[in-house]
């Protein structure tokens, strides 16, 4: 509500805000994590505690630290998605805290300065991007079949691999999604799908490495169709 003054207080909680960023596209964002737009007052899903520093850098890529550790997010629109730097014992080999994260700046060469509960530390994000592959639909190699196989059985079994030239394997994360639905995180290299309904599909995965680099979306086209025929 908008008071005397002239103040409009936008949110009705009752917590500190601790700061405020207003990141390349117009939209503010500020703890615990909010953001505004042209829809309005949102929060930002799975952000977990208090912000204490948001930080855009030079490529577009928003880096918010607060209780928790560090976050950022890349893209916008379907394509935004946040990465959160939650392996602990990987955040210390790479440089990145994993206590509360108070302050983000950045030098010129592109290094991240984040000070924390634990002191200062140094972040020289890479750039490049990892690389997926499906390998495998229902055990037979996509080297074997085409993109656009047909199957009798509702179900589908997936498999993919990814590399990248920074981040161990065990490291690269994971979104996949099915007919251009809403992408889903895992960290596995697998998935069996649900039942489908017959027709066409489409099945898409990429790979993230642990600097927040997006893959390639790969992609296999498949058609479910559990008609059997007759048989004269």
């Amino acid at each position: 509500m908008i008071d005397v003054s002239g103040w409009e207080w936008i949110v009705g909680g009752t917590d500190s805000v601790r700061t405020i960023h207003e990141s390349g596209d117009g939209s503010l964002n500020w703890t615990k994590l909010w953001r505004y737009d042209d829809s309005g007052w949102q929060s930002v899903a799975g952000f977990t505690g208090w912000v204490g520093a948001i930080h855009e850098s030079k490529d577009g890529t928003l880096w918010v630290g607060g209780k928790d550790g560090l976050w950022c997010k890349k893209g916008s629109g379907e394509n935004e998605f946040w990465f959160y730097f939650d392996l602990v014992n990987y955040n210390l080999s790479q440089g990145l805290p994993n206590s509360e994260v108070r302050m983000i700046s950045e030098s010129q060469d592109g290094s991240l300065w984040v000070r924390s509960k634990d002191g200062l530390t140094k972040f020289s994000p890479g750039s490049e991007p990892p690389h997926v592959d499906i390998v495998s639909v229902d055990g037979l190699p996509t080297t074997k079949i085409s993109s656009g196989y047909v199957t009798g059985r509702p179900t589908l079994a997936f498999k993919w691999t990814a590399h990248d030239l920074e981040t161990l394997s065990d490291y690269i994360r994971y979104r996949y999604s099915i007919d251009d639905q809403e992408w889903i995180s895992t960290r596995i290299q697998q998935l069996n799908t649900s039942f489908l309904s017959d027709g066409k599909h489409t099945f898409s995965v990429r790979a993230f490495d642990y600097d927040a680099n997006p893959s390639r979306i790969a992609s296999f086209d498949f058609t479910v169709d559990t008609n059997q025929p007759n048989v004269l």
